[in-house]
C-alpha cells in the first residue's frame, strides 16, 4: 500500500511514524514533510494548501489512502478535489470542515442543536467588543472566526488585556480575514478533554481521549 501524508508538523511527523509500522504499508510520502519525516517517508515539495498539486500528485503515484493533519486544506476542500478524482482521503469535507474552519459557524451549530457551549456574542468592531464584553464580564475570550495557526485566541482576564485584545482585533487587524468577525465569549475553567469519532456518517469508530494543554 502506498500512503501520503500531507503537512509538514509534528502531528504529521507522528502519523507517519506510526503508519510506517503498520502492515501493508510499502511506500509513504509526506508532502511537504520536514527533515525528521524526511527519515521515515519520501518528502515531496508540494505545499499542504496546494490542493490541486496534491490531487495530481497522487493520482500519478495512484497513492492508495491520502491522510491529512493540518486543517487548512480540509478547510480548502481537499477531500472534495480528492474525491472527484476518485481518491481515498481520510478527512472531512469542505462542508464538514467548517466546523473548524469557523468558530462563528461552530458557535451557531452548538445553539442550534442544543450542544451545550459558553455564553458568547459575534462582533465585527471595537465597539461591539466593548459592550459583549459590560454583558458578560471578565474573564473573557476573544477568537478569530477563522483559522489563524493556532494564534487567533486570547484570554482576558482584566479590562487591561481586554482593551490590548480590542486593539490588536480591531485596530491592527492582526488575524487578516480571519478576524473579519470575533467571538467574544465567557472564559470557562476546569480541564479539558477532547474525545475523538472516525465516522462516515452512519458508523463511529471511537478513538482515544486527548488532552490539549491550552493557555
Amino acid at each position: 500500500m502506498r500512503l501520503l501524508v500531507v503537512g509538514s508538523g509534528a502531528r504529521e511527523h507522528a502519523l507517519v511514524w506510526k503508519l510506517a509500522s503498520a502492515s501493508g504499508v510499502d511506500e509513504i510520502y509526506a508532502a511537504p514533510g520536514n527533515p525528521g519525516i524526511a527519515a521515515v517517508a519520501h518528502c515531496v515539495g508540494i505545499a499542504a494548501d496546494n490542493i490541486v498539486e496534491l490531487g495530481e500528485f497522487a493520482a500519478s503515484l495512484k497513492i492508495d489512502l491520502t491522510v491529512v493533519g493540518p486543517e487548512l486544506p480540509l478547510v480548502l476542500g481537499i477531500a472534495d478535489d480528492f474525491a472527484r478524482r476518485q481518491l481515498t482521503l481520510l478527512g472531512p469535507t469542505r462542508a464538514a470542515a467548517e466546523v473548524e474552519g469557523s468558530k462563528v459557524f461552530t458557535k451557531e451549530f452548538c445553539l442550534r442543536h442544543d450542544i451545550p457551549t459558553a455564553q458568547a456574542h459575534v462582533v465585527q468592531t471595537a465597539d461591539e467588543a466593548a459592550r459583549a464584553v459590560r454583558d458578560l464580564g471578565v474573564p473573557v475570550v476573544f477568537k478569530a472566526d477563522g483559522l489563524a495557526s493556532g494564534k487567533g485566541v486570547v484570554v482576558c482576564h482584566d479590562h487591561a488585556a481586554v482593551a490590548a485584545a480590542i486593539d490588536l482585533f480591531f485596530t491592527q487587524r492582526a488575524f487578516g480575514a480571519a478576524g473579519e468577525r470575533v467571538v467574544i465569549e465567557e472564559c470557562l475553567t476546569g480541564s479539558e478533554v477532547s474525545f475523538m469519532v472516525l465516522t462516515d456518517g452512519s458508523t463511529v469508530a471511537p478513538l482515544a481521549s486527548a488532552r490539549d494543554y491550552k493557555r
